[in-house]
């Protein structure tokens, strides 16, 4: 399974879990789950901010306006 799709996934889990539309996760913790660098996990992250699937704060992902279901995210293909 292709790593965006895995970090969407995730996420999802992660939001479902947590019950809020708030989690309080570093790029580095994403990273160490999905068993990839923080640098990958930020390129993938900034790509689904421009979805406005999340906004990312400090220390923060939150749910975006574009979220495409409940408990999962589509990335869009180039």
């Amino acid at each position: 399974e292709p790593l965006d799709m895995r970090l969407a996934c995730l996420l999802g889990r992660l939001f479902e879990r947590a019950g809020t539309d708030s989690l309080e996760i570093t790029h580095q913790e994403l990273a160490q789950e999905l068993g990839t660098t923080r640098e990958v996990v930020s390129r993938l992250l900034k790509k689904l901010e421009r979805q406005e699937c999340i906004v990312l704060q400090r220390g923060k992902i939150l749910v975006g306006e574009n979220r495409q279901m409940p408990g999962a995210f589509e990335i869009e293909q180039p």
